[in-house]
């Protein structure tokens, strides 16, 4: 599989001196991609800087998000973890528990998905596993939870989830 450069064009750059060239490129499965080549050392330089502090500022990011974790786990394992296992309490079986995590939309799992992750796991262990800050927000409203601080501090590494990683939770 190969790209083949589909266009190229000449810009001139913000500072005026030189120009940028945009190249947008297509394979053979129609995929588009497309990267920009700065040709001015003054504006190449001040990309370059940009680059940095952003790399710099998600790593901070990657270090705070990693420290609100290790402080969300424990204090919901020591305030909240009985409750949250006592709504669980109707599922008898695992399917039923995974049913109900479906239902107040904390599950994304297909069934047979659910069983080849959770082989071997008991209801309790099942629904521990749920408990994780990407599901913790919806927690909180099941269980109705008003606890100020700790909502912050989810919703804190909710948003730093988003500008680290843009997409997944750990």
């Amino acid at each position: 599989m190969s790209w083949e450069e589909i266009s190229r064009r000449e810009y001139p750059c913000t500072c005026g001196k030189s120009t940028y060239t945009e190249i947008r490129e297509m394979d053979d499965w129609n995929r588009n991609r497309e990267h920009i080549i700065i040709n001015c050392p003054t504006c190449e330089e001040k990309e370059n800087i940009a680059k940095a502090e952003k790399e710099r500022k998600q790593a901070e990011n990657r270090e705070h998000l990693k420290e609100l974790v290790l402080e969300i786990k424990p204090y919901f394992e020591e305030h909240y973890m009985q409750k949250w296992l006592d709504y669980f309490v109707s599922a008898k079986h695992k399917k039923a528990a995974w049913m109900l995590a479906k239902e107040i939309n904390i599950e994304r799992q297909s069934l047979s998905s659910f069983y080849q992750s959770h082989k071997g796991l008991s209801v309790d262990d099942y629904v521990r596993s749920l408990a994780n800050p990407h599901n913790m927000l919806k927690i909180i409203e099941v269980l109705n939870i008003n606890d100020n601080s700790f909502i912050k501090k989810v919703e804190k590494a909710i948003d730093l989830n988003k500008s680290v990683y843009m997409l997944r939770f750990y």
